[in-house]
């Protein structure tokens, strides 16, 4: 073949085809830039918003009550609007259209969880138009019946407590407690010497803890001790550190050995009245949960017949993540969460006036088990135009530090080898830290006790104080992901510090159902 028509043929057909090929690849190449700005852009944003709800938790000494709560989840929201916006470069009106590919925040926390999404509003012209709103708090909640005489329902929250209402044997019971299968009462402390700082007030007659008065001298920030966590008349400060759990006491220095005593009591009535209860009698909206299946979660939870609530085998310890309870618990939280996140998504998506599908993405095991085991913020992102494409990602941010949920994982050590009521390196740790010093006294306190607590001063550079000054240990707290571990299970006084603050951190934790009156 001559050269010409070689020549001719690449002309023709190759060089196009090299152009076209040049431009999809150019193409694509701004598609995944682009995206990973967004998906950048959204992580942060949820960082933020996430950020802005510790900062709120930790200056609100009520932040744990529903009200104030609702509050402080619509400012983490708003923080991630503005971070999104100003991320994205969008300000003034065009915010609200931003907004439009926002189908659904969703809001974990102790007990139940909150969904912000557009709804579906009619004005009086009969206009329909869809508002953002906070939706109404949903518990982790399921129905059990076997029969008209056992017909209960249960709320479920992140971690061994639950509350319990409905016929029983006939009977109507309410009731409430933490569910354990250990009694660790010879394990721990049988009473702690606790100590913190704060605002307090010099008497003739001593310390007396009072809110912070910047125009009363005698005001200041003081160590005390166990004289706060057992006060004596002292009922005007259920706005501070310690929520009483009723009207009577507050955290005691045996908080620990009554937080097992009533957990044991608990626990022993649910095995008692409970043992019929399977996950195949689960049910929701009066059908039964073994009758649902769905391509995002494996439904296998809800049609086995094993008990639920007998803690007298070795493979449920309400405590442990791979028990019966707690895969059981865990399959719940998931399927109310994604039930409610897909009917609110898509209910957006059949009234939107855009022609993007907006739909619930598909969420793997491990992010699940984030949602489920602590208060998280998941936020969605859909619908951007990108060229060929659209966007549609999410951001799963969790929060580690709140006094809404005591984790295992939420508690900081302190050594006192010198026994003197100071720690020995002025540092506090994780208990597995190989800095910890094994020899002297070690006490936990939760996490949240070493963020700064607000005073409401004047001059904003006293207007916050620490309940514990020691610092972050570098090597377990600073630089985490690097710390060498040690086996603290077999160190006897690591292990009771470990199960002493665990349990009296719990004791002391607010819920919701603390008014319940336990009767039958």
């Amino acid at each position: 073949m001559k050269l010409q028509h070689l020549t001719v043929i690449f002309v023709i057909i190759v060089l196009p085809i090299t152009l076209i090929l040049s431009a999809y690849t150019g193409a694509q190449i701004d598609i995944l830039t682009l995206q990973n700005q967004y998906d950048n852009m959204l992580l942060t944003a949820t960082y933020d918003g996430i950020k802005a709800f510790q900062l709120n938790a930790s200056y609100n000494s009520l932040s744990n009550v529903s009200d104030a709560l609702r509050e402080d989840v619509e400012s983490a929201i708003s923080a991630f609007m503005q971070s999104l916006a100003v991320k994205m470069g969008v300000g003034g009106y065009n915010i609200n259209h931003m907004k439009s590919y926002v189908p659904a925040i969703l809001f974990t926390l102790y007990d139940g969880y909150y969904i912000y999404a557009p709804t579906k509003t009619t004005n009086d012209k009969g206009e329909t138009t869809y508002d953002y709103m906070l939706k109404p708090y949903n518990y982790y909640t399921v129905r059990y019946k076997q029969n008209a005489d056992n017909d209960v329902v249960i709320n479920y929250t992140l971690d061994n407590y639950i509350v319990v209402y409905g016929w029983i044997g006939g009977d109507y019971y309410v009731k409430s407690g933490y569910l354990v299968s250990n009694d660790r009462r010879s394990e721990i402390e049988s009473s702690e010497e606790l100590y913190e700082y704060a605002p307090i007030k010099l008497t003739s007659g001593g310390k007396e803890i009072i809110p912070f008065d910047e125009t009363n001298s005698n005001t200041t920030i003081r160590k005390v001790t166990n004289n706060y966590y057992n006060p004596t008349n002292l009922a005007s400060t259920r706005d501070h550190y310690l929520y009483p759990r009723n009207d009577n006491y507050y955290v005691a220095p045996n908080s620990a050995q009554e937080y097992y005593s009533d957990a044991i009591d608990f626990t022993d009535w649910v095995n008692k009245k409970l043992n019929w209860i399977t996950a195949d009698v689960a049910m929701r909206n009066n059908q039964y949960l073994k009758d649902t299946y769905s391509d995002d979660i494996d439904y296998d939870e809800f049609t086995t017949t094993k008990k639920i609530f007998n803690f007298n085998t070795t493979d449920n310890d309400p405590e442990d993540s791979t028990s019966i309870f707690a895969q059981h618990k865990t399959a719940v939280i998931r399927s109310s969460i994604q039930d409610n996140l897909n009917q609110s998504i898509t209910s957006y998506s059949q009234g939107s006036a855009s022609t993007y599908e907006y739909k619930l993405p598909k969420l793997d095991i491990n992010e699940w088990d984030m949602v489920s085991t602590n208060v998280c913020m998941l936020t969605f992102l859909q619908g951007i135009p990108m060229k060929t494409k659209y966007y549609n990602n999410y951001a799963l941010v969790q929060n580690t530090k709140n006094n809404l949920y005591v984790s295992p994982d939420s508690l900081y050590f302190i050594s006192d080898a010198n026994e003197d009521g100071i720690a020995d390196d002025n540092y506090y740790h994780k208990i597995d830290c190989e800095h910890l010093n094994d020899g002297g006294k070690i006490t936990g306190y939760s996490n949240f006790d070493f963020m700064p607590k607000k005073l409401n001063l004047k001059d904003e550079n006293k207007d916050t104080y620490y309940k514990h000054y020691e610092q972050a240990c570098y090597y377990c707290i600073v630089d985490s992901a690097n710390y060498k571990k040690k086996d603290w299970k077999n160190i006897t006084n690591r292990s009771k510090a470990y199960y002493t603050a665990l349990a009296r951190e719990k004791y002391k934790q607010y819920t919701a159902t603390d008014h319940l009156d336990n009767a039958t």
